[in-house]
């Protein structure tokens, strides 16, 4: 009877924020200054955010495919446009990065209504990344 390893999978969360807030260094444009990035909305929202979350996925043998949705928050609709964009394809360069194997771009910048009226876009990616075996 076949058994599959027993795997951790990744933290995906923290994995994407570390990467991200790292892929965003030296960046020159002024949509892309002071960018905050969470798991979760604080109660405070900051002008520039976005929260990482994994929505889904499945770990199958050594690898973990984890199913990330990008929430980005910006002062205006074009700004929240043009980070989303530069979040995604900052995102498609991963592979390579700290086991990550695999990126596809999912859908989106897709624009989200917002309770508070601030321009969101919402875009979803599906990664592959090498898990630890146990």
């Amino acid at each position: 009877m076949f058994q599959p390893v027993a795997a951790l999978p990744i933290d995906a969360d923290l994995w994407w924020i570390v990467y991200l807030r790292g892929a965003l260094v030296g960046r020159t444009e002024p949509y892309a200054q002071g960018v905050k990035f969470d798991r979760v909305v604080p109660a405070t929202r900051p002008d520039r955010f976005v929260v990482v979350r994994r929505d889904g996925g499945n770990v199958s043998g050594v690898f973990d495919r984890p199913r990330v949705a990008l929430d980005v928050w910006a002062k205006t609709e074009q700004d929240a446009t043009n980070l989303a964009r530069l979040v995604i394809a900052l995102a498609l360069e991963a592979p390579g990065a700290d086991g990550c194997t695999r990126v596809v771009h999912l859908s989106g910048p897709n624009s989200v209504a917002d309770p508070s009226g601030q321009p969101r876009r919402l875009a979803l990616i599906e990664a592959t990344h090498r898990v630890t075996v146990l």
